[in-house]
């Protein structure tokens, strides 16, 4: 019976032994398992976190170059003001006609140093007088000839040209701000754009979009073609530069009327000159 007793507590000892030894054999990998997949996981959400964090970086970088470069532009654009007469149609006395007194507003580009502006002929056609004003955010002298640079300053009309819709004008000052024209050849669809001008008024205004076509013939009786862009353009713009990402002037906007065209933002193609 002793004997027994013996045999039956050696098996069971050898048997507890052999549960420790599999469960010594067991355990680990199942603790290994756990932990690399807990690694797993965290590399997972390290990853995640860092391709997140590089979204916000490449956002933030945009967002201040697109800063960097209205504050680059805006010192060359002008608001443009003119007033004259137009002659009207008065049918209810005896189809006479009657001189009434306008006044429109638009937007130029500074593109010489010594006071030579571009914009669009319409914005000064028929004017009696002319008047620019600098942007006033514009690092530029104090006074010129006695006068604040910040002051309207009265403009000369130089040249206009109807069939591409753009007019020089000259005024009396030096050492201002100007921006380089770049050849309108090189636009690509997609490519980013920014317009600047004084919409409704407004001076000093950017607005951003994209080329929406580099080729848009709105009138086929004439040779002008027109850059298409969903930048936002409204009336006031018009001869207010648009500009790539290098700041360089790709175009004179112009607002169209639903009338006019299907599309309503567009700018007149500049070359290089």
């Amino acid at each position: 019976m002793n004997k027994l007793q013996r045999g039956t507590c050696i098996r069971t000892s050898t048997i507890g032994a052999l549960a420790l030894s599999l469960g010594a054999l067991v355990l680990p990998p199942s603790l290994s398992a756990t932990e690399a997949q807990s690694s797993k996981q965290t590399a997972s959400a390290q990853t995640k976190y860092a391709a997140v964090g590089d979204g916000v970086d490449s956002l933030q970088q945009f967002s201040t170059s697109m800063e960097l470069l209205s504050k680059r532009v805006s010192p060359s654009v002008v608001q443009i003001f003119s007033t004259g007469y137009n002659l009207d149609s008065d049918r209810e006395r005896n189809n006479t006609n009657l001189f009434s007194r306008r006044s429109s507003s638009g937007s130029g580009i500074i593109i010489a140093s010594d006071g030579w502006i571009v914009t669009n002929a319409h914005v000064v056609e028929g004017s009696r007088q002319i008047r620019v004003r600098l942007n006033q955010e514009g690092d530029v002298s104090a006074s010129q000839n006695g006068r604040s640079r910040h002051a309207l300053l009265e403009a000369k009309l130089v040249l206009a040209d109807r069939d591409t819709d753009l007019a020089f004008l000259k005024v009396d000052a030096t050492d201002l701000p100007t921006l380089k024209l770049s050849d309108s050849s090189e636009l690509r669809q997609g490519q980013v754009v920014l317009a600047f001008g004084s919409p409704l008024g407004l001076d000093n205004s950017v607005s951003m979009g994209v080329v929406s076509s580099i080729a848009r013939q709105l009138d086929p009786d004439s040779p002008t073609i027109y850059v298409q862009t969903d930048a936002a353009i409204n009336p006031g713009n018009s001869g207010g530069p648009l500009v790539n990402t290098g700041g360089e002037v790709v175009g004179s906007t112009r607002s169209f009327s639903h009338s006019q065209a299907a599309t309503k933002e567009s700018a007149s193609p500049f070359l290089a000159m």
